[in-house]
């Protein structure tokens, strides 16, 4: 099983290495509460809008992204800089 982890793991570093995908990372921290408080009034709304952060948060761990590295990338996409917040895995395919 744990081969099967590695080599999943590997192919989330791969798509979320390209560009394209480094575009859809960013769009789904962007509107998935990684930046953002996800607490609700509604008890309800505030376990969503949590199981859709743990998702893109747990992407994030199988890319190996760096979360110290996530802050600078925020605050270059929103200065509408391409940066790339890849981690140790810039490069790699």
């Amino acid at each position: 099983m744990a081969k099967t982890s590695s080599k999943i793991d590997g192919d989330y570093r791969s798509v979320f290495s390209s560009d394209a995908g480094k575009r859809v990372l960013r769009h789904l921290m962007n509107n998935n509460f990684v930046w953002a408080p996800t607490a609700e009034v509604d008890d309800r709304t505030s376990a969503i809008n949590e199981g859709r952060r743990i998702a893109v948060l747990s992407i994030l761990d199988r890319a190996r992204y760096k979360p110290d590295a996530l802050k600078f990338a925020e605050a270059y996409n929103e200065a509408g800089s391409d940066y790339d917040f890849a981690g140790d895995n810039q490069g790699t395919s």
